[in-house]
């Protein structure tokens, strides 16, 4: 009988891994054979974090952190995909448009929902705002739709900072 095996993603720093595991192997053994063990004020999280989509004058995220010991079948990653992995338990986000909004999201939550969050929060007309995106401060920098927000800290921080902006997109030169 063959066992039945998944290609997950993982998470820790710079670019997510593709690792192939089998359903039955605990999260644990995985992140072992990675070399990713999360220490002592780390964490792991399964898939992203959305609630701020459906709650967006909630202050924070309650995506939870995952227990290791269970299996991926146990995890459902077959569904999520994603662990994200070596991180703290939140970011806190604010965003700059028309005042300041601030939120603690989880680490494994994608640019595109911060910005969804961002604009409900903001009371933005979603027509009005359809090429509204974040660039991180102070660097200006458009982060893509989906990376997380933990890719994004700097070692040793947990806050970042974003202005909603109006997507630059350049135009071909004219002569």
């Amino acid at each position: 009988m063959k066992e039945e095996s998944l290609e997950i993603f993982v998470h820790d720093s710079g670019r997510p891994q593709v690792v192939t595991a089998r359903l039955d192997e605990t999260l644990k053994e995985v992140l072992a054979r990675l070399g990713v063990l999360p220490g002592a004020d780390q964490f792991v999280f399964i898939g992203e974090a959305v609630e701020a989509l459906d709650h967006p004058d909630a202050d924070s995220d309650v995506h939870e952190a995952a227990n290791i010991e269970l299996t991926l079948e146990q995890l459902e990653l077959r569904k999520h995909k994603h662990v994200h992995t070596l991180t703290i338990h939140r970011v806190e986000v604010t965003v700059y448009f028309n005042g300041h909004h601030k939120r603690s999201f989880s680490p494994a939550a994608t640019i595109a929902t911060v910005t969804e969050w961002a604009k409900k929060r903001s009371h933005v007309d979603p027509s009005a705002g359809a090429d509204l995106v974040l660039a991180l401060k102070p660097s200006g920098k458009q982060p893509r739709p989906e990376e997380h927000l933990g890719e994004l800290l700097e070692p040793g921080t947990h806050s970042l900072e974003f202005d909603l902006v109006r997507e630059v997109t350049p135009q071909g030169w004219q002569t």
